[in-house]
C-alpha cells in the first residue's frame, strides 16, 4: 500500500466495511497490524482500537452520529500528541475503500512529490482537533480532498489540509 503504516495511525480511520477490511482485518508482513505488533503494541490494545474504529465504520453519518465521529478523532488525537509529539492541529479522515485504494495509487506513482489528492469521491467525513483547551473539533462532511506530501518510496506520509 502505497500509504505508510504512521499516516494510516495518524491521521486516517476506516469508513464502511471494506475499508475496515482492508485496514484491520489484513494479517501479511506489510499489514497495519503487523506493522503495530513491530512497534511493540499489545495485541489486546491493537484488538480494542480496531474494535472502536470498526464502530465507526459502519455508522451512518447524521446529526445523531457526529458525535461519534469527533469523540474517536479526539481520542486519535490526545493519543498522538501524548504518545509522538503536540502539533496544533490534528485532522482524522475517515476514508472508503475507494478513496483508500486511490490514495495508496496515487501516492505510488508520485514519490518524493507534495501533491493535492482529489479522489474519485468525497471524503465522507473528517474531524480537525485542536490542541487549543476549550477549542470545539471541526467537522467537515463531503470534503474534496486533502493535500499530502509523499516520500521517495512512493509512500503518503504527510498531511498538509483539507480541500473543501
Amino acid at each position: 500500500m502505497g500509504i505508510s503504516a504512521d499516516f494510516l495511525i495518524k491521521h486516517v480511520r476506516p469508513y464502511g466495511e471494506e475499508a475496515f477490511e482492508m485496514m484491520c482485518l489484513a494479517t501479511g508482513p506489510n499489514s497495519l497490524r503487523a506493522w503495530l505488533t513491530q512497534q511493540h503494541v499489545p495485541e489486546l490494545d491493537i484488538n480494542l482500537a480496531f474494535a472502536a474504529w470498526m464502530t465507526t465504520a459502519n455508522l451512518p453519518i447524521n446529526n445523531e452520529t457526529e458525535p461519534r465521529f469527533v469523540a474517536s478523532a479526539t481520542l486519535s488525537s490526545d493519543a498522538r500528541w501524548s504518545e509522538l509529539w503536540p502539533t496544533g492541529l490534528s485532522t482524522i479522515v475517515f476514508l472508503t475503500a475507494p478513496l483508500l485504494k486511490q490514495l495508496s495509487a496515487v501516492s505510488d506513482s508520485h514519490p518524493g512529490q507534495t501533491l493535492d489528492f482529489d479522489g474519485a469521491e468525497y471524503i465522507p467525513i473528517a474531524v480537525t482537533v485542536s490542541s487549543t483547551p476549550g477549542t470545539q473539533p471541526t467537522v467537515n462532511l463531503n470534503a474534496e480532498g486533502m493535500s499530502i506530501a509523499v516520500d521517495a518510496q512512493g509512500n503518503c506520509v504527510h498531511f498538509a489540509g483539507l480541500i473543501t
